[in-house]
């Protein structure tokens, strides 16, 4: 094969923490979120004060508007401060399908102490803005404990929803990418050395063998149809990949005849596995470009898929000439390639470049082996025959 090949192993997937980490990159650094406490503690100190000014009437006891206002602030400015604090504790603890009874046994004593603290704070505030200290009781100890759980509950929904939008992120990413490659794909397939070659092999079956040449016609069609179907799919069982490549690699030894041989050696139990669609094409088109094409007695191109390990082993190998040097420059149709690995599967994925044993090159790809769910494959099948 040639210099188009990228030669990169490594990326991180995305955990419950992770969610956290996102505000730096979304432009919502630890002010704001300062920022954003101290604005909502205002609001409820606001409703708060009115409801003390309007209960203290109700009582007949004197409270100015004022002094209702600093109560209240007293009590929901303090929870302010202390919220980063509760946010940062979360994201240690969190409360998962995992980890929720290592959370509770943390988060328990936790919520006792900042809310002590916080209580001893409020009457040492209060004392100095009225002279006297606020009334103690268990209510309010039950309460301020409430709106410490509230508060967990409100970073967990933070959590949730910045992973949330970086998942969709990451989705629009994919969904480009997959663009990207069935582009590439059928950019390919409209290579006008490609076309030319394959129509005039057409053409030339007509002369003497029109069913030839009606089975090849059939066989560019279904290319270029297949290519573009299910444009929103990233992943397809490892049996409709090889479809499309068988399909490919026949319209391909139309124009090299012998000078293309190609060996097989994909495992049964491998089949099903789903990957990445568009995948295999690429590296298949890259094989003959560079490494059999070029040569006047062509060359072999071998195909291989195995599963081992919960892990689907895929190899292409040419026995071409083989890489000038390591890494080789990457090229947009590999490093596309590359790319979408990454996101679909970080760091359970790995994209190795080497040199054959015989001296040619060899791309090998492993990925997480997952199957498609029995209905998914029957939706696929519908929707192809409908």
């Amino acid at each position: 094969m040639g210099e188009d090949r990228p030669h990169s192993l490594h990326s991180p997937g995305v955990l419950f923490e992770d969610a956290y980490d996102s505000s730096a990159s979304s432009g919502w650094p630890a002010w704001k979120s300062w920022l954003a406490a101290l604005g909502v503690a205002t609001l409820l100190s606001v409703v708060f004060a009115t409801q003390l000014f309007m209960d203290a009437i109700y009582r007949e006891q004197p409270l100015g508007q004022v002094e209702a206002l600093r109560l209240a602030m007293s009590d929901w400015y303090a929870w302010a401060l202390l919220f980063p604090v509760i946010l940062g504790f979360t994201r240690r603890f969190p409360f998962t399908s995992t980890t929720w009874a290592r959370a509770l046994v943390a988060h328990l004593p936790a919520s006792l102490t900042l809310t002590g603290l916080k209580l001893a704070g409020e009457a040492v505030a209060v004392l100095a803005l009225t002279g006297a200290g606020p009334p103690q009781n268990m209510f309010k100890l039950y309460f301020n404990l409430l709106i410490y759980w509230m508060l967990v509950a409100t970073a967990h929904g933070i959590a949730y929803y910045r992973q949330y939008r970086a998942q969709e992120r990451t989705a629009l990413q994919l969904e480009a990418r997959l663009a990207e490659a069935r582009l590439d794909a059928l950019k390919g397939q409209l290579n006008p050395h490609f076309l030319f070659n394959t129509l005039n092999g057409i053409s030339s079956l007509m002369r003497t063998d029109l069913e030839a040449a009606d089975l090849m016609m059939e066989r560019l069609a279904t290319l270029l149809r297949t290519t573009l179907d299910n444009p929103g799919q990233q992943e397809v069982p490892l049996r409709e990949e090889i479809e499309v490549l068988e399909t490919y690699l026949q319209i391909e030894a139309t124009r090299l005849e012998e000078r293309l041989r190609v060996s097989w050696a994909i495992d049964d139990d491998a089949l099903g596995v789903l990957v990445p669609s568009s995948l295999l094409q690429p590296l298949a088109e890259n094989a003959i470009r560079y490494g059999i094409a070029p040569r006047r007695t062509g060359g072999t191109l071998s195909i291989a898929a195995r599963r081992r390990d919960g892990r689907l082993e895929l190899e292409v190998h040419d026995d071409g000439p083989g890489f000038a040097t390591l890494p080789p420059t990457e090229g947009i149709g590999l490093s596309s390639t590359r790319r979408r690995l990454e996101q679909l599967y970080g760091a359970g994925r790995a994209f190795e470049l080497m040199r054959g044993h015989d001296g040619g090159a060899t791309v090998r790809i492993s990925i997480p082996a997952r199957e498609a769910p029995p209905e998914a494959t029957i939706e696929r099948l519908e929707g192809a025959s409908a």
